[in-house]
């Protein structure tokens, strides 16, 4: 896991295993010294990814006291064999 922190919001990321096995890259930003107003889950469109193209938007939900996660979908992203994965560089 990897957390990096910005004073008022803290950035972590990390990957699960789903059902099938398969590992999928998640991320987080979380306010610091805030009370959390409420839960919110971006889910990210067609050909993108989680924590490059939410970026802005998990840090200013953050900010704003909200707690963000993000995950990529199967194929997307830095999941196994994804656009941005390791796996799939090695595999072309």
């Amino acid at each position: 896991m990897v957390a990096i922190s910005k004073c008022e919001i803290v950035y972590g990321e990390e990957y699960i295993l789903n059902s099938r096995g398969m590992k999928l890259f998640t991320c987080h930003w979380l306010p610091v010294e805030k009370d959390i107003k409420g839960l919110i889950f971006l889910c990210h469109g067609y050909g993108m990814e989680c924590s490059v193209y939410t970026r802005e938007t998990g840090m200013r939900l953050a900010r704003a006291g909200y707690a963000v996660y993000g995950i990529d979908y199967e194929g997307h992203g830095l999941c196994a064999h994804g656009i941005g994965s390791k796996q799939r560089k090695v595999e072309k």
